[in-house]
């Protein structure tokens, strides 16, 4: 599934998993160990028997609400919430913005980036005497 974005982050999620687990939740899957040398991978976590008095039942444990509102900020040409971008969709535009790159590839907005509109009129005989 990937890493947490830090040791912190982490160490937080494990800690509602275990919460959970300590108050009856039952595990489907994970226990909330940290993993790996970086201590920044938790084994994906499902569980059951969540009730409202778990840390976890209302927390937002994977961030994509929080994310929402950071991508409004963050000035890139992609961003990925909860998982990384390996697929390539050839509709989805594809390149960066300001110094990380020039134009978008990908659909509508790749023709859109690589063309240039222009407005071209060939006269090819005298000019119409116009009343005014």
């Amino acid at each position: 599934m990937g890493p947490l974005i830090n040791t912190r982050g982490a160490r937080r999620v494990s800690a509602l998993v275990k919460d959970a687990l300590g108050k009856g939740a039952k595990a489907l899957t994970g226990d909330g160990a940290i993993l790996g040398p970086n201590g920044t991978l938790l084994r994906p976590a499902v569980l059951t028997d969540v009730t409202t008095d778990m840390g976890i039942f209302a927390s937002e444990i994977f961030g994509p609400a929080t994310a929402l509102d950071v991508d409004s900020r963050v000035r890139s040409g992609i961003i990925h919430i909860n998982d990384q971008g390996i697929g390539d969709e050839p509709m989805a535009p594809f390149g960066g913005v300001k110094n990380s790159g020039y134009g978008k590839f990908g659909g509508a907005a790749g023709i859109e980036s690589f063309t240039e509109q222009r407005w071209v009129t060939i006269q090819h005989s005298g000019r119409p005497a116009y009343p005014f």
